[in-house]
């Protein structure tokens, strides 16, 4: 496996795993709040996220290629309202997005779309 589609598709990996440690703790902050639609919406996208992270770590394995998972590290957040937990879902690790640099053509090649996933 190529190293620069190797360490994209491990940033990307990372990034799939920020977001599903926020989406996680804005689950279980809705359902304290008793919104269990809400808490159900994140639950899926949580899920959605590891399938997408799972997929992308096979594809890494089968192709002789290396995993690399790093630290989570997220300011732990308690927010004063629903809507103000809802406005961080908008843009979660649009810092995280921000530093990947990859080449549309790197990303079509592997079956990608311009978001990174598979």
């Amino acid at each position: 496996m190529d190293k620069r589609i190797e360490y994209a598709m491990n940033t990307l990996i990372n990034t799939e795993i920020w977001s599903t440690n926020l989406y996680l703790s804005l689950q279980v902050y809705f359902e304290g709040q008793q919104l269990p639609i809400l808490a159900s919406w994140l639950s899926a996208q949580a899920q959605d996220n590891m399938g997408k992270v799972y997929q992308m770590m096979n594809r890494i394995y089968h192709e002789g290629g290396a995993v690399t998972i790093h630290e989570i590290r997220r300011d732990i957040r308690q927010w004063p309202t629903p809507l103000a937990a809802l406005n961080t879902v908008r843009y979660p690790n649009f810092t995280y997005y921000a530093r990947i640099r990859i080449h549309p053509s790197i990303l079509s090649s592997r079956g990608c779309t311009q978001n990174g996933y598979m």
